[in-house]
């Protein structure tokens, strides 16, 4: 998880924006819907948020 910190905090540096999906949102037994998944991302993807992160519930 170090690795992904680290390349998180230089891709923000760099002027990216960056969100983290996590495994256990796309599949398992804690995932949420995947349109309520997708939903939040657009709603990201439209605002003017620097990060997000997707989970499990």
């Amino acid at each position: 998880m170090e690795n992904d910190s680290r390349a998180s905090r230089a891709l923000l540096a760099s002027g990216w924006r960056v969100a983290t999906v996590w495994e256990c949102a796309l599949k398992g037994r804690t995932r949420p819907d995947f349109s309520e998944a997708m939903q939040h991302l657009v709603a990201w993807i439209r605002s003017a948020e620097k990060t997000m992160t997707v989970r499990g519930r």
